[in-house]
């Protein structure tokens, strides 16, 4: 039998996330609920399905962010799906935040959701995308599979903070082929690796 602590965690825990999903979709006026939608497949064909990050996990970047104070800068989210994590960290006073994403319906609800707080949307393949070597901040939440993200590295010209939330083994391998040293992994449910 299964400890009743423990399921009573996970019950309150789960209670928690749901609360803040409430909260924020209500505060921001926005509607960026999880969804099992595959997007429209990237030309390596290793696309994977929107899964928006919880708000908890948000919160957790952004008191990073703010702590190494990024305010000024450029964002960009590849693979940005609907927007929600734009919508969150946009609050932190970047110059300009900029979404990247494959699915043109996606894209679309990018847009009405991000309109309000200055964001631009750009409705490509993150492999055809092309850096202008301002960004400070590029942020992933696994949009993809390890081929398209090693071809989308190896188009960014500088060396700007990168943030990819739920690494696999392989998307680590990638980071460290940057030659910057090894990624700092948080452990934020879901995990989320650095590299400075």
């Amino acid at each position: 039998m299964k400890d009743p602590f423990q399921r009573l965690k996970r019950l309150i825990g789960r209670t928690i996330k749901r609360s803040f999903e409430i909260y924020y979709e209500h505060k921001f006026g926005i509607s960026t609920r999880q969804r099992t939608v595959v997007a429209h497949a990237s030309r390596n064909a290793d696309s994977t399905v929107l899964q928006p990050l919880s708000y908890v996990c948000l919160r957790r970047i952004a008191a990073f962010l703010k702590q190494h104070n990024f305010a000024g800068g450029v964002f960009i989210d590849i693979g940005c799906g609907t927007g929600r994590s734009m919508v969150f960290l946009a609050r932190l006073g970047f110059r300009r935040c900029i979404g990247v994403e494959i699915d043109s319906n996606f894209a679309e609800e990018a847009r009405a959701n991000t309109a309000a707080r200055g964001c631009e949307v750009i409705c490509a393949d993150a492999t055809s995308y092309r850096f202008s070597g301002e960004e400070t901040i590029i942020f992933m939440s696994n949009p993809f599979g390890p081929v398209t993200l090693r071809e989308v590295l190896s188009h960014i010209p500088h060396a700007p903070v990168i943030v990819y939330v739920n690494p696999s083994a392989d998307h680590l391998a990638e980071l460290r082929r940057l030659g910057r040293g090894e990624p700092q992994v948080f452990d934020w449910n879901p995990t989320t690796a650095i590299v400075r």
